[in-house]
């Protein structure tokens, strides 16, 4: 499926940030917590690494996110540094998303094939902005609510985003399909008397 080859950095990164925000709900230790994040980050390069499968750029990213960020916490005992991680990988994705075409790489060719190419760049351009969106919702919430609040939103709040986009844009171009393909089949001439008995 496309939607799950695109998203696959996306995925990656939350694997580690959702181990990370399930230990801190289970153990409330946010050292432990972001210890056990940057294990679990440095376990998804290494079981990479040993498998001599390239290691993709985003999940590099996110390793030096997790030890920067997780660190940077660890050392001054401020959870605000893990808190604004979400926010920087937000900013990465929204600008390779920014770049023309990315979206037309992971469609599935009954897409490419009946759907113009305007409403293709328009979808490409609602994921950057989400993105973007996101980053800076994510930033409110470190700076004015507490941990355990944006435990929770950063918990189910982006990823629900993130799917009801995919399902709008889902059902939008399934729907635009559907009635091109009913078009093109209304409009198609019937075959003669002689070609239906052929």
């Amino acid at each position: 499926m496309y939607f799950l080859r695109a998203a696959k950095p996306i995925l990656i990164d939350l694997a580690s940030t959702f181990f990370f925000l399930a230990v801190y709900e289970f153990s409330r230790d946010l050292k432990l917590a972001i210890m056990l994040g940057i294990a679990a980050a440095a376990v998804q390069v290494g079981w990479s690494l040993l498998r001599k499968t390239p290691v993709p750029p985003m999940q590099w990213a996110s390793l030096g996110l997790v030890i920067t960020m997780g660190g940077a916490s660890l050392i001054t005992q401020d959870p605000r540094f893990v808190m604004f991680k979400p926010t920087l990988v937000d900013a990465v994705l929204a600008v390779v998303m920014a770049q023309p075409g990315w979206l037309a790489r992971y469609l599935p060719p009954i897409v490419t094939d009946h759907v113009e190419p305007r409403v293709i760049a328009a979808w490409s351009c609602a994921w950057p902005v989400l993105m973007a969106a996101l980053g800076l919702a994510n930033v409110a919430v470190a700076l004015t609510l507490s941990f355990d609040v944006w435990v929770w939103y950063s918990s189910i709040a982006p990823m629900a985003c993130v799917i009801l986009l995919f399902l709008v844009q889902y059902v939008t171009l399934r729907r635009r399909i559907a009635r091109k393909l009913h078009a093109r089949q209304a409009t198609s001439p019937l075959p003669s008397e002689g070609e239906r008995v052929g």
